[in-house]
């Protein structure tokens, strides 16, 4: 076969503004799947930040297999066949319409939430995302390749500016899969019927030209590496924020944005290819993902997102950069395909098998060092002066040293550790002198302990001891008089403290990573003696299709750890509660979290269900093993209230808290509520 002339053998292609355009569009839809499909599977999965980051990776896996083989058929079909392939890929991605599934097809917090999700994601995303690639992979080659794929950013970045300032806080989630479909579908018709109306044109094969030399193995295996851990660190350390803080979908666009811009520009602009600013980039993202992880709970929520942007943005950069550095006399697009196979290779790794491989969150430390090790061997192939090969092999040495230490801080005194779909849970044995106790920790979050010493150690400890909101309520209600409790949230299990061998205890969870460890490696559950049992799942789509408990308490304590599952705060959260409490039964709310300040949210609820609230806040007392915490109880039980000595808010600041907006399923807004 003759390597095509440009000049000769380019197809005369018609409208090159309008392909440019359809380009634009089908970016535009692609970067709105992963938006859309997140946004609506989320609260299916209790919040968990894992399904947004199996929604992206399956979108970029999907998308890169489409890419490559699209670009694979057009060398080898002639522009006749390569219209009609296109036609056929369009007509593949209305396959999936609509995206999203019916809500009585999702299973809520399954027992394998890792599979339930992959099969929705094949069902819904997944034709689209891979007809998109495919029709894309066909469309970015020949003369107008890189006005279409400047074409292509610029679509991807305003679906993500439109989703985040007009559809999502503007259209309910039905709606946005609805204006997806129809979209997707009049793009579909549009751009099939453009394609099928412009003249046939000749054969759009490229091939490197007869003068350039054959590239070698290492720089092959570098460029699939560095496309992988570009993909891989936009994985890692998207969740972060949602882990520590809250799943919104503000959280899911902004690092999105930042990787498009950043691999845009590290791909499209000279500058950023010199290896001077890539290394000076690859030092700069190292140092704030180290300090993001190290310091990531003791920093203001403004402050940690800005960390990790940077280092997102800065990282992506310098790895991009690399494989443009290493293919800049490559005109044969090789190192395109490289690339895309790395993308699928990373995704895979950063999910999937890390999620199995890890049980804690290890991938964020090895992406960090991969990045710059590899950045480095990148830019050490064509040094001239080894002595800065040196000085950066002794820095790179230096983060591994620091980021393993990192590691070993996080599993010395760690006496059991599970990791599921929806998160890290942790036992860690803390000595304290006389007073050693054991400690679990939901990601970096405290959330309960229990005391070794055998006279203390079926006490209720740090938010739940008996000098807390939660302790006094138990005190001021009767005893013996077969109380039903119901529990959102089970930790620990030591709430069974507070029970008489009369009581029935109902825990509801999510998390079986957390059920595990309360029943594996703390005493209070195996050796309660009265009649409790554990109903997996999410809380409130059981409750809501279960008969009226009757709960004379029913105590949400799911508030505490990161991610906030706002789903469980909304307005109709609130009225399956109503409907499983007694007359004059509590609801008793663990408000405690060091990110947001949800007595308002409560407050709010409360005055809705016409139910007084009382806040029951307490201050550390290390010496009683109580840690501060802030409860809230409501209810129009006066009797209670008056004997457990709570103080009742007055008229002026209940009318303060009317004035704070209601949140819904469909209105909710965590990030107004962070401190």
């Amino acid at each position: 076969m003759k390597a095509s002339s440009p000049q000769s053998d380019a197809p005369e292609l018609p409208g090159a503004r309008i392909q440019a355009l359809f380009v634009l569009f089908a970016g535009f839809l692609l970067q709105w799947l992963p938006l859309l499909f997140a946004r609506g599977v989320n609260a299916w999965f209790s919040g968990a930040p894992a399904a947004w980051t199996y929604t992206s990776a399956a979108v970029i896996v999907l998308a890169s297999l489409g890419l490559i083989t699209g670009r694979w058929m057009v060398l080898q079909r002639t522009g006749n066949a390569v219209r009609w392939l296109q036609v056929v890929a369009l007509l593949g991605a209305v396959v999936s319409l609509p995206v999203l599934p019916r809500s009585d097809l999702v299973i809520v917090a399954p027992s394998n939430a890792t599979w339930e999700l992959l099969r929705l994601l094949l069902l819904g995303v997944g034709p689209a995302s891979f007809a998109l690639g495919l029709f894309l992979g066909l469309r970015l080659i020949g003369p107008s390749a890189g006005d279409e794929g400047r074409a292509l950013v610029i679509g991807a970045l305003v679906a993500q500016l439109l989703f985040l300032l007009v559809l999502d806080p503007g259209l309910t989630t039905a709606e946005i899969d609805a204006a997806f479909s129809w979209s997707l579908l009049v793009f579909a018709l549009a751009a099939g019927a453009w394609l099928l109306l412009v003249r046939s044109s000749r054969g759009v094969n490229v091939e490197p030209r007869g003068g350039e030399q054959p590239e070698g193995a290492m720089t092959a295996v570098l460029q699939v590496a560095l496309g992988g851990v570009a993909v891989a660190l936009f994985l890692v350390v998207t969740p972060r924020p949602m882990r520590e803080t809250v799943s919104v979908p503000q959280l899911w666009i902004l690092p999105t944005l930042v990787c498009w811009v950043a691999g845009a520009a590290a791909v499209l602009r000279p500058g950023l290819r010199r290896p001077s600013v890539i290394a000076t980039l690859q030092i700069v993202s190292s140092g704030a993902l180290v300090l993001a992880l190290f310091t990531g709970l003791q920093l203001r929520f403004g402050v940690l997102m800005t960390l990790l942007l940077v280092g997102l943005g800065t990282g992506i950069i310098a790895c991009l950069g690399a494989v443009a550095f290493m293919a800049t006399a490559d005109r044969s697009g090789r190192w395109i395909h490289r690339v895309l196979i790395g993308a699928v290779l990373g995704a895979v790794v950063a999910t999937y098998v890390a999620q199995r491989a890890a049980t804690d969150y290890t991938e964020f430390q090895v992406t960090v060092l991969l990045a710059a090790g590899l950045t480095l061997v990148t830019l050490g192939c064509g040094a001239r002066r080894r002595i800065l090969v040196g000085i950066g092999a002794l820095g790179v040495g230096g983060l591994g040293v620091i980021l393993i230490f990192g590691i070993h801080a996080r599993t010395i005194n760690i006496t059991g550790r599970v990791r599921t779909f929806f998160g890290a849970t942790s036992a860690m044995r803390v000595n304290t002198g006389k007073d050693p106790y054991l400690l679990m920790i939901s990601g970096d979050t405290p959330r309960a302990a229990q005391f070794m010493l055998t006279e203390a150690q079926f006490e209720p400890t740090l938010q739940h001891s008996r000098g807390t909101g939660i302790g006094v309520l138990f005190r001021s209600l009767p005893k013996g008089n077969y109380r039903r409790v119901g529990i959102i949230g089970i930790g620990n299990g030591d709430l069974v403290a507070y029970a008489h061998p009369t009581d029935v205890f109902r825990f509801y969870e999510f998390d079986p990573g957390v059920s595990r460890m309360a029943d594996r490696q703390f005493g209070f559950l195996p050796q309660a003696n009265f009649d409790w049992d554990l109903v997996p799942g999410d809380p409130r789509r059981v409750l809501e299709s279960a008969p009226a408990e009757r709960f004379d308490v029913l105590i949400v304590d799911a508030l505490t750890g990161g991610s906030l599952p706002a789903h469980l705060l909304t307005r109709e959260a609130f009225q399956v509660w109503r409907k499983h409490l007694e007359v004059d039964g509590v609801i008793a709310i663990n408000l405690t979290n060091r990110r947001f300040d949800l007595l308002p949210v409560i407050w709010r609820q409360a005055i809705e269900l016409g139910l007084q609230i009382v806040p029951a806040s307490t201050t550390d007392n290390p010496a009683a093993g109580t840690a501060a915490a802030d409860w809230v109880l409501l209810t129009n039980n006066s009797d209670l209230l008056r004997k457990g000595g709570f103080r009742v808010p007055d008229a002026k600041m209940i009318e303060q808290a009317r004035q704070f907006p209601l949140w819904t399923d469909e209105d909710s807004r965590p990030l107004s509520v962070v401190r």
